[in-house]
């Protein structure tokens, strides 16, 4: 943390988290409930939790109402890219044009979600979960992150997609605003 924020005198560490991904938040006008940043904490959690209490909204203000709603937040200094698509196959389906042109290019860091699953030969590989638990995956996502970019032989990162339900849909949407100025160029 120290490393992103130099100018920062004095930073609290609370060491690793479980939840890993920052809260989810949500704005209340009413009896309507619209989310504005989508964390760990579902919609659904909220609908279980205070069932026909709220009216949700699904449109998204145009305005930033809350921390963390730039279409890029926590954008990584080497370029990061989502590999579409879960569960990843075999390596020559899913990383290689034929078994002698991989898809990834050398110095290349990736990052899946299940110990179990083929990989390239990249030059390192991160898992952030032993069985592709979204509740691991967003308690290491970030710290994933943070080793590859710490990783002096790493040029670019590519990371393994989740589904977009549940918990899948706030570590998403990390994934997407950490990535967006590398894969919208």
């Amino acid at each position: 943390m120290k490393k992103q924020l130099p100018t920062i005198d004095y930073i609290l560490d609370g060491g690793p988290t479980t939840v890993g991904i920052e809260s989810t938040i949500v704005a209340v006008t009413g009896n309507t409930l619209q989310l504005l940043r989508p964390g760990y904490i579902t919609l659904d959690d909220i609908e279980d939790a205070l069932p026909g209490v709220f009216r949700f909204k699904q449109e998204v203000e145009s305005k930033l109402m809350a921390p963390g709603l730039m279409k890029s937040h926590y954008s990584p200094r080497k370029p990061l890219y989502i590999l579409e698509g879960m569960p990843l196959v075999t390596e020559a389906e899913a990383f290689a044009l034929t078994t002698a042109t991989p898809v990834l290019p050398p110095a290349s860091g990736l990052i899946l979600h299940s110990q179990t699953d083929a990989h390239p030969d990249a030059t390192r590989v991160i898992y952030t979960s032993n069985n592709r638990t979204l509740t691991e995956v967003a308690g290491n996502l970030f710290a994933a992150l943070h080793a590859m970019e710490e990783d002096g032989s790493i040029r670019q990162m590519y990371i393994e997609s989740v589904p977009e339900t549940g918990l899948g849909v706030a570590i998403m949407d990390r994934l997407k605003k950490a990535a967006y100025r590398y894969q919208n160029q």
